[in-house]
């Protein structure tokens, strides 16, 4: 794995403890951290590039296909921590072609409606919410109060309320489970780590399961969408986690849909 730079360079010292409270919800923005760097042999890397292409791919078109008016505006998706333009050149040419591609994303997507940014004439441009940062500066900018996922962090995220505004989900795809590599990415970057609240979806998975990056997205933004509905409804109550539970639960069946064989990591 290539050594990549670090990305902030001065610690930050706001964090996002109290993500339950009501009091004006930032919106949500989905930063994700390429970091991590892709191998440098030709077969390797084409593997990690395809494998972090359709985990992207996957999010963006479910949440592209998205029709429930009680949705609001869906969550900006922005790549942080590129170590080199060749890794960006090679993901965006890559989701490029999955999202044009009609044996794929084009086939799960095939009703949903032209976005801003699109032709309908098959241009392959990708939907104007997602993005790259500009730079190294732009990415520090970005992760200024982000939280970062984990499921190694000894903290969990508070499932009563919004999520975290800023939320940094690792593109940290392997085919074996390696412990803490997520927890010592937030520790070099100086950014609060947090885990998936498990518990709160009683024996479902365990906690310390590693979410694929497609399920974890999709289970913040509904998460993020399912409190703003039950908030303008005035359904939901004080230390009341049903948005998140809900959210969750749906993004793991759809895991479960798209890897039958393995709906879990761990037992």
């Amino acid at each position: 794995m290539e050594s990549t730079p670090s990305l902030l360079e001065t610690t930050s010292t706001n964090t996002q403890e109290s993500v339950g409270s009501d009091a004006a919800v930032p919106p949500l923005h989905l930063l994700l951290d390429a970091g991590y760097g892709i191998p440098r042999e030709a077969r390797p890397r084409q593997e990690k590039v395809l494998a972090i292409a359709k985990q992207i791919a996957n999010f963006l078109a479910w949440q592209c296909q998205q029709q429930d008016s009680s949705c609001s505006l869906r969550a900006p998706v922005t790549v942080v921590g590129c170590p080199n333009d060749d890794m960006k050149t090679a993901l965006l040419e890559r989701l490029k072609q999955l999202w044009g591609d009609t044996t794929e994303i084009g086939r799960q997507s095939a009703e949903r409606p032209t976005t801003v940014g699109e032709e309908s004439s098959g241009n392959k441009r990708l939907p104007p919410h997602f993005s790259f940062a500009k730079d190294l500066e732009h990415s520090n900018e970005l992760l200024q109060n982000a939280v970062y996922l984990s499921p190694d962090a000894s903290s969990a995220l508070d499932p009563c309320g919004a999520p975290p505004s800023k939320v940094i989900v690792g593109l940290l795809i392997d085919r074996r489970i390696q412990p803490n590599r997520s927890l010592n990415r937030s520790e070099k970057l100086e950014i609060p780590p947090r885990r998936w609240p498990m518990e709160v979806i009683e024996d479902y998975h365990h906690p310390q399961e590693p979410l694929n990056v497609d399920t974890i997205l999709e289970a913040l933004q509904q998460w993020s969408w399912n409190h703003e509905g039950s908030s303008t409804t005035q359904e939901r109550h004080v230390q009341d986690d049903t948005p998140f539970r809900r959210a969750s639960l749906q993004a793991f069946q759809h895991h479960a849909q798209r890897h039958p064989a393995r709906p879990k990591h761990k037992p």
